[in-house]
């Protein structure tokens, strides 16, 4: 990987927390307002977000045999929290599904107006950071 000392992240887990540290409400909680929910907070498995809002990688664990819910869910949700952090920051995003090895066998990435969304394998992992490294 490609060392810049210029940039450093804030690792996020279970990152629904980011909201409050942006200082925005998050668009679940609008979108859903007007539903009796207890708690309205979604958050990506991990978040790699830059300090001042430049750029976020959204990484989901899908850890299931069940290729369906690897692609579809985690293509869903990858887009989903893609597109929340875009509508908010502005700032340049790169989403991920991670599926088991045995069900993801190669990297795929597509280019929306949100961002880089991709599934990937485990060992994929390395290069999905230096790429999200090189549009950082």
């Amino acid at each position: 990987m490609t060392a810049r000392g210029d940039l450093a992240f804030d690792l996020w887990f279970e990152a629904a927390g980011i909201w409050h540290d942006l200082g925005v409400r998050s668009p679940y909680a609008e979108a859903t307002a007007g539903i009796a929910l207890k708690d309205r907070r979604l958050g990506a498995d991990l978040l790699l977000a830059h300090p001042r809002g430049h750029s976020f990688l959204v990484i989901e664990c899908k850890y299931s045999w069940n290729v369906d819910f690897v692609a579809r869910n985690g293509y869903y949700q990858a887009v989903a929290y893609a597109s929340e952090l875009a509508s908010r920051t502005g700032g340049k995003i790169m989403a991920i599904a991670v599926g088991p090895e045995g069900v993801v066998h190669s990297s795929g990435f597509t280019q929306l107006s949100v961002g880089q969304i991709g599934i990937c394998p485990p060992s994929a992992i390395r290069e999905v950071l230096q790429r999200f490294i090189d549009i950082a």
